[in-house]
């Protein structure tokens, strides 16, 4: 048995769409809010039987293969990696030297974890006094793998030479600076520095962030990888993986500054928080996020720098259609969260349930700097937040915006509309992506798959469907094979892709009709047929008599057909 068709026979389609969404049973399938769009009324459906997972809203799905190139944003190739692991499945024929790219980057970032750690025990002294000023327990140590890049310029590209891996994946991974693929003169990276993992979503180590150690260097005090095949920062988002399951069970997520302040709040029991990695989240963690929760708490450094980095934050928030809320951290507590759950833990938290809504964070930050009802301050005001206003994507959020601010003002709303109005909406206007609305099912289509989905209904209205005839011509082979063999036969993948999607269609609008009832069915599907064959063959007509308006006699014999048609018609109508 090949890998793919053994993967397809281990991984249950069920189990593995649980491992992203909340399902709840309907019938013989399964039902869920779509992972790929939001909605409120759940039209992603998944079917065991089938092996299935299809939303009628967007239209994304398909088998495990599918589904995790959709939910992961992998190709193929990454899919079968990730499905093989699942699946316990060694993906034989493949020797170290043929291996993807992508999976030897991940062997030596797994080795430079391995690597790190030891470092820290064995030669880490400074590193370890730092942590243990910090406070971090041993458990939580170990848990992220902290780690300790040594003082050297070569000692950890050596190590992974000495390993098996070759110059230019260790380049690659990041670990090591090098000119180009020939130059002869490498270093590492990370010297001297406590070592973070940064994991992807299925918690495999894809890179690396590193805190400077030495207070004296002038060296910038954090480092990441750069951007390798598998490193993409703008994608990824710290401890995501760790706390995805909490963030769905909470329906909240925390988002901290900084790496070890979500690692201080995860050791105090805040399982549902993560890290920008002192950067702003981009479009595409902010979609990654949504897929677990919209609501959005940021909880940054008290300070200055904080207080603009949470608004960097937030204006990314607007244009992804999500209404964030601001922890404000308790004063005298502490700049930032891992000081203030080490001092107070309690109140740490009750500030957490107390978040605020975007627009009071805003209205408060500005009022500590300007008074709103100085009349020269108005003007500041609306000059600082009309263009943030501007940029909240959801036309109703930001009426709310522009009616909180009138109050804030004390002034009416109408100037601020004109106000706003004077904005160049093309520097401003945030681009959000649009979900593809999905036409309806054709007739046709409805008739196939119940014909499919029922064959009990073939002996029933065999007769009735004898003579009819589909215009889409792979929906007409399918009926015409139906009514000679009872079954399709030698569909392509894609075209069994389509009858099984077809099939939980039906499954899902006619799982409770009785046998009449679905007979009632399939007469009205023939008759809405009937009636547009008809209507396309009186068109056709139609057009075709515009064409020989000179040819007397063909003009007659269009006509008598034209009249055989609407008789025809009539009589579809009566029956």
């Amino acid at each position: 048995m090949d890998p793919i068709t053994e993967i397809r026979a281990r991984v249950d389609i069920l189990d593995l769409v649980r491992g992203y969404v909340e399902v709840k049973k309907v019938g013989r399938s399964y039902k869920a809010l779509c992972p790929f769009h939001r909605e409120k009324t759940p039209s992603f459906i998944i079917s065991p039987e089938k092996q299935i997972a299809h939303c009628f809203g967007c239209g994304k799905g398909g088998d495990v293969f599918k589904f995790i190139m959709e939910v992961e944003r992998v190709d193929f190739s990454e899919a079968l990696h990730i499905l093989a692991d699942r699946a316990h499945i060694e993906l034989k024929g493949m020797s170290p030297e043929k291996k993807d790219e992508k999976d030897k980057i991940y062997e030596v970032n797994q080795m430079a974890v391995e690597f790190f750690r030891r470092q820290l025990q064995e030669k880490g002294e400074v590193a370890q006094k730092y942590l243990e000023q910090r406070g971090f327990k041993a458990e939580t140590l170990a848990e992220f793998n902290f780690g300790y890049a040594p003082d050297s310029f070569e000692t950890t590209y050596q190590y992974l030479i000495s390993k098996g891996f070759n110059k230019q994946e260790i380049v690659q991974a990041g670990l090591a600076v090098a000119k180009d693929v020939k130059a002869t003169e490498i270093y590492d990276r990370f010297r001297h520095r406590l070592v973070l993992p940064i994991r992807n979503l299925r918690g495999e180590t894809v890179g690396f962030t590193a805190r400077l150690l030495d207070a004296q260097a002038k060296e910038a005090k954090y480092i990441n990888t750069p951007e390798t095949p598998l490193f993409h920062k703008g994608e990824l988002i710290f401890n995501l993986d760790r706390a995805k399951e909490e963030i769905k069970k909470q329906d909240a997520v925390i988002i901290t500054e900084g790496n070890l302040d979500a690692v201080t709040a995860w050791e105090f029991g805040i399982g549902n928080v993560v890290c920008t990695s002192g950067t702003a989240l981009g479009p595409m963690q902010v979609k990654l996020l949504k897929r677990f929760t919209e609501n959005f708490l940021f909880c940054f450094d008290a300070d200055e720098a904080g207080i603009q980095a949470t608004k960097r934050n937030l204006e990314v928030c607007f244009a992804g259609d999500v209404s964030p809320r601001v922890v404000v951290l308790p004063e005298k507590m502490g700049k930032d969260p891992d000081e203030c759950l080490r001092k107070d833990s309690a109140s740490f938290k009750q500030a957490l349930a107390g978040a605020v809504h975007y627009l009071d964070f805003y209205f408060a930050e500005i009022k500590g700097r300007l008074n709103p009802l100085f009349l020269e301050n108005k003007k500041k005001i609306t000059q600082e937040l009309l263009p943030v206003f501007r940029k909240i994507s959801n036309a109703v959020e930001r009426d709310l915006a522009l009616e909180k601010l009138a109050e804030f003002l004390q002034i009416r709303r109408e100037p601020l509309i004109v106000e706003l109005q004077k904005i160049k909406a093309e520097n401003l206007e945030p681009k959000t992506e649009t979900t593809p609305l999905v036409r309806n099912h054709s007739r046709a289509e409805i008739l196939v798959g119940l014909l499919v989905e029922y064959p009990d209904l073939l002996k029933l209205t065999l007769e009735k469907i004898s003579d009819l005839i589909l215009t889409d011509d792979f929906l007409n082979r399918c009926l015409k094979e139906l009514q000679a063999k009872n079954k399709l036969e030698d569909l392509t993948e894609e075209e069994e892709q389509k009858i099984k999607i077809l099939g939980l269609m039906i499954e899902d609008k006619y799982g409770k009709f009785g046998q009449d009832a679905l007979v009632q069915e399939v007469d009205r599907l023939i008759g809405g047929i009937q009636k547009e064959t008809l209507l396309q063959k009186r068109q056709s007509l139609i057009e075709e008599l515009k064409n020989c308006a000179e040819d007397t006699e063909k003009s007659r014999q269009i006509l008598e057909e034209y009249s055989r048609l609407i008789r025809s018609g009539d009589k579809v109508t009566e029956s």
